[in-house]
């Protein structure tokens, strides 16, 4: 056997078989690294991969025989002597191992790249199912198979379209910097929590979803912010760390800043610009806190009982006043305590059945405020409140442990959301406002505001408390009259004047000078970037039209009204069909006008409220006939169906959507996603709630039962009841979500609605 094996390594050697094979490895692995590259980078099929692993390994027996049989020489090829004619040269020791050595490397080598193969193979497998999640809406699950993906073939070009669908890049930076990052998705468990770095952090991916971040570092309090799932693909976020002693025992450092996006629904146009830092209780006031004010006679010192006691236009006595705030059994303290004590073991439930007066006194007591209504709401984060609701005390039968519900603010404050509703310093009229609903209340009241008569003891009445670093502006202390709207006691205008509003919205039908201004690929659909005159003032309508591959012309066509982000967006350069890329994908052509004042067509008008100046009034006729403009244009292309024209309008559009239907009988269906009735008082020829009972198309409403713009018993219920559509013909699906409702439900119901009503794509939709 020794001598056969001896022999056998001789032949190889007078042969040349290991040099050859040698070389043809080495060719082949350069060849296939190479490959791989092209691959991954050019996103080719991964069976290219595949047959090249085949060919190789085909061609090493080839490679090897020939070179057992001829021997490449310089003179030329020839065949090998047989081993009779030459004797072969024994071996020594170096030229076995190495001999050895190639043959296990060659073998090594196969075994490396049919493993690469395998594990390229699934790595592609995992983006395309990422890429159909992200299409069914199911964004978490695709971030994480996405980011394993990445890991395999971090430069597939399917990246660049999935990554702002499904994440966003941050950088993150603190004062001081050197602070531990962690980060979860709102409502998560603490198990969720998972290290992102150390500040600074530049491009870190995130969710899109609504998420928590936390700093921490040594010798400093730790802070908590959020991010919520609108905004830019790519966010700042910075967070000022406050050392250990800065901050006030048990309260937390809510930064100053504008009111933009932390609104309550009725108070978005009073904020008086800037808000400065405040310290806000991480917790409402409990039982045991409120028990050391009356032990320290808080009820007997008028020097804490600031404010004149005033009911019904009266003025009350000290005496007459105190008599008031007693509980069940005539002792001083809040209404829901008896025997000058609170129930058996809630020592940690929030104080309740308190005035308003009773609060202001403790907080003097305690050397603090109440918060004003905007450091309330900045300290709430009202936009969070699809995550917070669902795990917040409401609809229960009492008020439970403070800290005890998982439904924290953006800043890591409990029970802002339901539990006691808490008490603010501002006025409205005879009124304080009482805000964050309570126990017992449904959960719009979280986003409503709310004032009531400050003698008033009820049990869902408490508070929570402030501390201002600086003195806080007058202003902001100021009292607020509030005219909210009930739309249920609004009648719309009759037919008479609706006809003359309508003909407001008229104009001529001059030429369109329709141009394509450029055309690009972009994937499962083409992008054309079109401009028509528009009806007013010798402008422009710029519009992008994305029309499917999937499906044969003529498409029906659904025209969108987007959201008030393109109100503060400046250019459309880069706009694509985000969320509502499942339209095209659906065979249908998504058209999406620049309509007045967003993007590039941008002139100064930042806000999508409503109000009653003749400026608002001119911008809602401009918008209408953007619409209609747009649709004199989809008449003149004959690859797209004028008969089977869809309005879907989402949030702004959604408010908006019912007057622009009601304006255009061109269109055959309607879907509102996450729109309703505003509750600012405007001009009756632009107010939508007279143009709904109008809107007799075909009309799919979609909300979030958490949505803190358009609540759904004052905003959303009211709109579905004046719709125009026979009761058959309109429909409302209240989702468990907030403002914005889940994606895969907004794609579901979208596709079978316009199935439904424009009829099915025609040809193959894959």
């Amino acid at each position: 056997m020794r001598g056969t094996l001896t022999h056998f390594a001789s032949e190889l050697s007078r042969r040349r078989v290991v040099r050859v094979l040698i070389g043809y490895c080495v060719a082949v692995f350069g060849a296939l690294q190479g490959l791989d590259v092209m691959v991954s980078r050019l996103e080719l099929p991964g069976v290219w991969m595949r047959w090249a692993v085949i060919a190789s390994l085909a061609g090493l027996p080839l490679a090897a025989a020939l070179s057992w049989i001829f021997d490449w020489t310089p003179e030329g090829v020839v065949r090998t002597a047989p081993a009779h004619a030459t004797p072969a040269q024994p071996l020594s020791k170096g030229q076995h191992f190495v001999t050895w050595a190639v043959l296990a490397a060659l073998a090594a080598g196969i075994v490396w790249v049919t493993w690469r193969d395998r594990r390229y193979r699934a790595a592609r497998a995992q983006l395309d199912e990422a890429i159909r999640l992200a299409d069914a809406g199911k964004l978490t699950e695709s971030l994480a198979l996405a980011v394993e993906a990445e890991k395999v073939i971090p430069q597939a070009p399917a990246f660049e379209k999935l990554w702002p669908e499904v994440s966003r890049l941050v950088d993150i930076t603190t004062t001081p910097p050197g602070a531990q990052v962690r980060v979860r998705l709102n409502g998560a468990d603490d198990s969720a929590w998972r290290a992102l770095g150390t500040t600074p952090i530049a491009a870190a991916r995130v969710p899109i979803l609504p998420t928590q971040v936390r700093f921490t570092k040594d010798g400093y309090v730790p802070a908590d912010r959020a991010m919520w799932r609108y905004g830019p693909y790519q966010v700042k976020l910075d967070a000022g760390l406050y050392r250990e002693g800065e901050v006030p025992e048990g309260m937390v450092a809510i930064p100053g800043g504008d009111m933009a996006w932390v609104p309550l629904v009725g108070l978005e146009n009073v904020a008086p610009g800037d808000v400065p830092e405040a310290f806000v209780d991480r917790t409402e006031v409990t039982n045991a806190d409120y028990r050391r004010f009356v032990e320290a006679g808080g009820y007997a010192k008028r020097g804490y009982w600031k404010e004149p006691f005033v009911e019904g236009g009266r003025t009350l006595a000290w005496e007459e006043a105190m008599k008031r705030f007693r509980d069940r059994t005539g002792r001083p303290g809040p209404s829901t305590w008896q025997s000058g004590d609170f129930p058996e073991g809630q020592e940690q439930f929030p104080v309740a059945g308190v005035s308003w007066y009773e609060a202001a006194a403790y907080a003097a007591w305690a050397g603090k405020s109440l918060p004003t209504i905007y450091h309330w709401a900045r300290a709430a984060t009202t936009w969070a409140s699809p995550d917070m609701l669902p795990h917040s005390n409401f609809g229960t039968g009492g008020p439970v442990r403070v800290g005890q519900s998982s439904g924290v603010s953006g800043y890591g404050l409990s029970d802002m959301a339901g539990n006691v509703k808490e008490w603010c310093w501002n006025s409205s009229g005879d009124r304080r406002f009482i805000l964050g609903g309570g126990f017992n209340e449904p959960i719009y009241m979280f986003n409503d505001e709310d004032a009531q008569p400050p003698m008033e003891r009820e049990a869902n009445f408490g508070f929570r408390l402030a501390r201002y670093p600086k003195p806080v502006r007058m202003e902001l202390l100021a009292d607020l009259p509030l005219e909210r709207r009930d739309h249920t006691k609004e009648k719309p205008v009759d037919d008479a004047a609706f006809r003359i509003y309508a003909g407001l919205y008229g104009y001529d039908k001059a030429p369109l000078d329709a141009r394509t201004e450029s055309t690009a690929d972009a994937g499962r659909w083409k992008v054309e970037r079109v401009s028509y005159t528009a009806a007013y003032r010798g402008e422009r309508v710029p519009a992008l039209l994305f029309t499917p591959k999937n499906a044969p012309p003529p498409w029906q066509v659904v025209v969108f009204f987007p959201g008030s982000g393109s109100l503060h967006a400046r250019s459309s350069e880069d706009l694509g069909p985000g969320s509502m890329g499942f339209l095209p994908k659906s065979g249908r052509a998504l058209v999406w006008p620049i309509y007045k004042s967003t993007y590039e067509r941008g002139d100064g008008l930042n806000s999508d409220n409503q109000d009653a100046s003749r400026n608002y009034r001119d911008h809602v006729l401009m918008w209408a006939q953007d619409f209609s403009r747009t649709l004199d244009y989809l008449e003149t292309r004959p690859d797209l169906d004028k008969s089977r024209v869809a309005l879907v309008g989402w949030s702004w559009g959604g408010a908006l959507g019912p007057l622009i239907a009601a304006l255009e009988p061109r269109v055959r269906a309607v879907v509102l996603v996450s729109g309703g009735l505003e509750f600012q008082k405007t001009l009756p020829e632009v107010d939508p709630l007279n143009f709904a009972p109008r809107t007799r198309q075909p009309t799919l409403m979609i909300n979030g039962r958490y949505d803190f713009f358009f609540p759904v018993e004052t905003s959303q219920l009211p709109l579905f009841g004046l719709i125009g559509a026979p009761a058959q013909d309109k429909r409302q699906i209240i989702a468990e979500g907030g403002h914005a409702p889940p994606q895969d439900l907004v794609v579901r119901e979208t596709i079978d609605w316009l199935d439904r009503y424009l009829g099915p794509v025609a040809g193959p939709v894959r």
